[in-house]
């Protein structure tokens, strides 16, 4: 999912021993970073900040709060895409592939939310 970055230098890095052990088992990576062929690649370009373990988002243990450093706000339509450019003047207006990230949270609080505490 191409989503643009814009926080500079910003990136995941801990001090904390075994944090990033019990952030994996507990199934709190949220994305990683990869190339389009969904390789993770620990190096730049594909890892543009040198985050630990090409982390790009976590989310706390219950899942309903999300740390994100990539920006899917700046894909929302796909006139916001870079490479968008010279496709179809109707589809520049569809929905870009960072409101999919919003689409599910909604989705998910629509089904899930009252069951939250």
């Amino acid at each position: 999912m191409p989503i643009p970055i814009a926080h500079g230098e910003g990136r995941f890095t801990t001090k904390e021993e075994g944090l990033l052990e019990k952030l994996k088992e507990g199934g709190q990576i949220v994305f990683r970073y990869c190339d389009r062929g969904g390789n993770i690649v620990g190096e730049f370009p594909v890892n543009p900040n040198g985050s630990v373990y090409n982390i790009a988002a976590i989310c706390n243990p219950e899942g309903n709060v999300m740390s994100i450093m990539p920006h899917p706000e700046r894909a929302s339509w796909n006139r916001q895409v870079p490479g968008f450019e010279g496709k179809s003047f109707r589809d520049m207006d569809a929905d870009g592939p960072g409101r999919k990230i919003f689409h599910s949270m909604k989705e998910y609080i629509e089904k899930e939310g009252s069951s939250w505490k």
